[in-house]
């Protein structure tokens, strides 16, 4: 069993699926029953079947007692969470594309505009997109994005008083469970 250390949880959406990551040693995890469900990749027997396309270094097993601990709320059902990194991650959404259009959507949205704008810009933030299009103006993007960084600061400076004081570090999760973006 793994013991996460350095740990925040977040969730992300797309096309109406929540993804729930962790990091563990500042390096995001995912839920792969979330990853399996976000590419539509439904079938008996969870999520293993696909785990065996990846390395032991790009996968692992998590108490969900410790994940709810740790998010401070029963977010995780069941005694072991299978968990994949991000290259995990990547692999399963290119080996997905293959099998339905929901995986392919997916993974052309990573590619198109999640990963694009890490490179740019450092940073993604949830619907960005929309502003190409019009959807959003510059202007409330910028206030969301403003916001966010706010909250991050604020949990920054919890988390450096948290570790003045002694008290374990744990950071709530961004958003709530099935939070979609508009």
């Amino acid at each position: 069993m793994t013991h996460p250390h350095n740990h925040a949880l977040s969730f992300f959406s797309h096309d109406a699926h929540d993804v729930r990551a962790i990091t563990i040693r500042g390096e995001p995890w995912f839920v792969a029953a979330d990853v399996c469900r976000a590419l539509d990749l439904q079938f008996e027997g969870g999520a293993t079947r696909y785990l065996g396309y990846l390395s032991k270094d790009q996968k692992r097993l998590c108490a969900g007692s410790t994940l709810n601990r740790l998010a401070g709320r029963p977010i995780f059902r069941g005694h072991k969470i299978a968990l994949i990194s991000e290259s995990g991650l990547y692999l399963l959404i290119f080996r997905a594309h293959r099998c339905n259009p929901t995986a392919e959507r997916f993974r052309d949205w990573v590619t198109s505009e999640v990963l694009p704008a890490i490179h740019r810009d450092g940073a993604y933030f949830m619907g960005e997109e929309r502003v190409r299009t019009g959807e959003m103006s510059e202007e409330a993007l910028m206030e969301k994005a403003d916001r966010l960084i706010q909250e991050k600061l604020k949990r920054i400076k919890q988390l450096k008083d948290r570790k003045l004081d002694g008290s374990p570090s744990i950071i709530v999760p961004l958003l709530p469970p099935n939070h979609h973006h508009q």
